[in-house]
């Protein structure tokens, strides 16, 4: 812990002076600018995703080398078993059905689906289209979608499918040309049948998929891709469902981290802090894990209730409970200037007097009684899969106990592209430096 030390001790002696002026205080942030964003030559290289890149700072080095016993991040079973719990709760209030969803075919084949999910689900990043949208561009002009096409022109791809008026167009051009050859790679010029070359195998076309050097997939898109196209009926047969994963995403880690499945010894760090995004990609992998044992335990238990895979737990998780009802502020009080004050989930105006109104204080749906009728505008609710239906989220009692609801998921800042981290050295003692928005 040599960088850290010597920081913290030469801030330190600074703080021990008589009295702390003007010059103190420029030789304390110059201390700190320098150990936490600045480089030099005598820091040596790490390894970024494919090759070898500058430290970023002394205390990058200090950070590869310590973050996880710095973060400490454990799975607590007790915790995965209440989860669990919750889980067979729903099951038998939805017939297993909340464990069934997934993305809309839109009316296309087999064939047709998986062609167009595999060459654009990588492109699911920042705002872009959804999938509807995208199977529309397919059905007026199919030939877009043809794979020498696209690695001959990603470019105009990426423009056909809306991508280019979104942001980091550079990767998304790489990501679209990689993943056409890709499929080639395997032998084949229809998707469809790119498992056969894999043995039917999920895990190996998973692990293949990720590794394939620029095709835009990590776990979370592999794992979602894989899910709806088991699901949908679109790939048959396969073996190795039971070993894709909880498709792991901000929302994902924020329930695992809310319902204490996951556990650290301190609050994440922000994503200025984690440099080169070990942060992310530790806790990532965790809440994974932390989800798979949720389902060994649940599935232990109740065997009769045949959930085939954690990646099936996804879509209640990552959509229902993370994006609908576990949404930081997503309940607000709201007052007028008459004094009149109601509930709702954005700022409108008062519907006593139709006065302005300001938001007095934002609440999780679960913090007060008044979240049972956010609860019911959700579309989980209105999907009508509960009998009878619901008026909390199923995690509520678990999170109640914990009391760690404030808890936040981590956010990333990419190794490379124009607001990354390999674009944004500053050199010691030339100043300047850093990420532009």
């Amino acid at each position: 812990m040599d960088e850290l030390k010597k920081y913290v001790d030469e801030v330190g002696a600074l703080s021990s002076t008589p009295s702390f002026d003007i010059a103190s205080a420029r030789k304390a942030i110059l201390l700190t600018n320098e150990f936490f964003f600045a480089t030099d030559s005598s820091l040596g290289t790490t390894r970024g995703i494919d090759r070898d890149e500058a430290y970023f700072s002394e205390f990058h080095k200090y950070w590869e080398s310590h973050y996880k016993e710095i973060i400490g991040a454990s799975i607590s079973i007790p915790q995965c078993t209440k989860v669990a719990e919750a889980l067979h709760k729903v099951y038998q209030a939805t017939s297993g059905k909340a464990f069934r969803q997934v993305n809309d075919m839109c009316g296309l084949s087999k064939q047709d689906f998986c062609r167009v999910r595999l060459l654009t689900a990588n492109q699911d990043f920042r705002g872009s289209r959804n999938n509807g949208d995208i199977i529309d561009v397919f059905n007026s002009n199919r030939g877009l979608f043809d794979l020498d096409a696209i690695i001959r022109n990603p470019a105009a791809f990426v423009s056909a499918i809306n991508g280019s008026r979104l942001s980091q167009t550079d990767k998304r051009v790489e990501y679209a040309q990689r993943i056409a050859q890709f499929i080639k790679d395997c032998g084949t010029n229809d998707p469809f049948q790119v498992i056969d070359y894999f043995g039917r195998d999920l895990l190996k076309f998973k692990e293949a998929l990720i590794g394939y050097q620029g095709a835009g997939y990590g776990n979370k898109k592999a794992d979602m891709l894989i899910r709806d196209f088991v699901v949908l009926g679109v790939w048959e047969n396969c073996i190795n469902f039971d070993q894709i994963n909880v498709a792991s995403d901000v929302n994902t880690i924020k329930v695992a981290l809310r319902t204490g499945i996951l556990q650290t010894e301190i609050p994440l760090v922000s994503s200025f802090l984690d440099q080169f995004c070990y942060q992310y990609g530790y806790i990532d992998s965790m809440s994974a894990s932390a989800w798979r044992k949720v389902w060994e335990i649940w599935q232990e238990k109740y065997p009769e209730e045949k959930v085939e895979s954690p990646s099936l737990l996804d879509f209640l998780i990552y959509d229902s409970v993370g994006r609908q009802l576990c949404k930081s502020g997503a309940l607000k009080e709201l007052s007028c200037v008459k004094g009149h004050t109601f509930f709702a989930s954005r700022k409108k105006k008062c519907p006593t007097c139709g006065a302005e109104t300001v938001v007095v204080r934002s609440y999780l749906p679960c913090d007060i009684p008044q979240g049972k009728d956010f609860v019911h505008s959700t579309a989980l609710y209105e999907s009508g899969l509960f009998v009878p239906n619901i008026d909390e989220c199923p995690f509520k009692a678990v999170c109640d106990e914990y009391s760690k609801k404030y808890l936040d998921a981590p956010k990333s800042i990419s190794i490379y592209g124009q607001t990354g981290w390999t674009s944004s050295y500053a050199i010691k003692g030339k100043g300047g430096g850093g990420m532009m928005g």
